[in-house]
């Protein structure tokens, strides 16, 4: 089951690497926060979300949701 990182990115038709290059990271170090999405700092998920456009409320949302899980 994907997490919603990485729903969010698929459904903004983002690349893993355009991502990362987002939040300044390399792919490597992308990919660990892609499996742990809680690892990301607001400045990260903001950048994330203005590089998704749109989708980036899929990925706020998502966010949140999960700090109540």
């Amino acid at each position: 089951m994907k997490n919603w990182l990485t729903r969010a990115r698929e459904i903004s038709g983002l690349t893993a690497q355009q991502c990362a290059d987002a939040i300044d990271l390399p792919i490597t170090a992308y990919a660990q926060v892609e499996r742990h999405p809680g690892t990301l700092t607001l400045n990260e998920l903001a950048a994330l979300a203005r590089e998704m456009g749109p989708a980036g409320e899929t990925l706020i949302e998502g966010a949140f949701q999960s700090l109540r899980a």
